[in-house]
């Protein structure tokens, strides 16, 4: 093809010919030529050159694309990644009148925005791009920035702030977070580590109408309830609120506290005081504990060590509908099991259980049941078994010295 062909072309009063050229990547255009076709009336034909690659495109044609009066020509400018970004380019970015274009400029993370560039951003009237503003970590939050994104109209966008952690919060920006008619940001807020609340704020944070915000402020570990918060909190409507009272480890409970605490309607609930064990549980309490009817209790009943297990203990622990429950119990190495509790472990179906009791020190294996066991094709078994084999070696080599030492000592 010639250079008048290529020019004829392009400039054709047939928009379909322009267009067919534009996409014609049989020649190298020049930038006149691309120029020209960046400004094509034609929203279809400009698209098909800002979306040629075989070009250099200078500062004039970058800024031709993301000023074009047609908004595909923006975005596909706004989406090319080939030329260095001038803060030039960001600021036509950050005002298109598209709102999907602002989008994809407060995306971008190949530039550095200005102050201004991330205010008029925060700003932005589209939610969505408000909050890419806030999501942002590439600038330095001031005070003005911050108090900016907190005042946000969009909820998404304040409670991004809520939860930023790189600024150090005024006692002004605290109280607006704590008090922000938005729950959400209520409760970000209340799970801060930054600050430490006031005497007047825990007692608002305890009391709110939400139930999240409440049990943010009871989990925190920086205050320390008075005892008609803790007893408020033992009582609250909502479990998610006592369960987190129950994993507060600066709370001190009395004993009929914690008795209501593992008495609690709420399986959960029942099962965060289990897991406590900075207290002396009575048998009455265990006992209960492991015949809840709840597997997440029973669990962490089978999970303590600070209790010394009783036979009965032990055979319900060993018969729990749970296998998790047995198997916790199974590897208990402060309890003892009769011979009939190992036969009955032995003809266990789960394969962890099972592994389990063949390390049993109760279990004194056959040479057979070792023949047949180093065989099993069962990978988690046969290693159970030659973990066996080995500690059994073992005892035997210890004993036989032990022996010997004796023998020495007495001649």
């Amino acid at each position: 093809m010639s250079i008048q062909d290529i020019e004829s072309g392009l400039t054709s009063a047939d928009w379909h010919t322009r267009l067919k050229w534009a996409e014609n990547m049989d020649f190298t255009p020049t930038l006149d030529q691309v120029e020209r076709g960046l400004m094509d009336e034609r929203w279809g034909v400009s698209l098909a050159w800002s979306l040629r690659t075989d070009y250099h495109p200078t500062p004039r044609i970058i800024l031709m694309g993301l000023q074009s009066v047609h908004a595909t020509t923006r975005k596909a400018w706004a989406k090319r990644r080939d030329y260095p970004v001038e803060p030039e380019y960001v600021d036509v970015g950050v005002s298109d009148e598209n709102w999907e274009i602002r989008y994809i400029w407060a995306e971008r993370m190949d530039f550095s925005p200005t102050h201004k560039q991330v205010m008029v951003g925060l700003n932005d009237e589209n939610p969505n791009v408000s909050l890419a503003w806030a999501r942002r970590e590439d600038y330095v939050p001031t005070l003005e920035l911050v108090k900016v994104g907190m005042m946000s109209p969009h909820k998404e966008v304040a409670e991004t702030w809520a939860r930023r952690m790189d600024f150090t919060p005024t006692p002004e920006l605290i109280e607006k977070g704590l008090t922000d008619e938005d729950a959400g940001v209520r409760m970000y807020w209340a799970e801060r580590t930054d600050f430490t609340p006031t005497a007047l704020q825990i007692e608002r944070g305890l009391t709110d109408a939400v139930w999240s915000v409440r049990s943010s402020f009871v989990g925190r570990l920086d205050i320390t309830l008075t005892p008609e918060q803790v007893e408020r909190g033992l009582n609250d409507e909502s479990f998610p609120v006592r369960i987190s009272l129950a994993r507060n480890k600066n709370c001190t409970f009395s004993s009929q506290q914690i008795e209501k605490g593992l008495t609690d309607e709420v399986a959960e609930v029942r099962e965060a005081w289990a897991k406590r064990t900075d207290y002396k549980a009575t048998l009455e309490q265990i006992e209960r504990g492991m015949r809840d009817d709840s597997w997440r209790v029973r669990r962490a009943w089978a999970q303590r060590r600070d209790f010394t297990p009783t036979p009965e203990l032990i055979a319900l622990g060993l018969s729990d509908p749970d296998s998790e429950v047995r198997r916790l119990w199974v590897e208990r190495e402060d309890c003892t099991v009769s011979a009939e509790q190992v036969r009955a472990g032995m003809k266990e179906r789960n394969v962890a259980i099972k592994a389990a009791w063949i390390l049993r020190k109760e279990y004194v294996p056959t040479p057979t049941q070792i023949r047949n066991g180093l065989k099993v094709k069962n990978t988690v078994l046969r290693a159970a078994w030659e973990k066996k084999v080995t500690s059994m070696h073992q005892e035997t080599l210890e004993a036989s010295m032990s022996s010997e030492w004796s023998m020495t000592s007495v001649l």
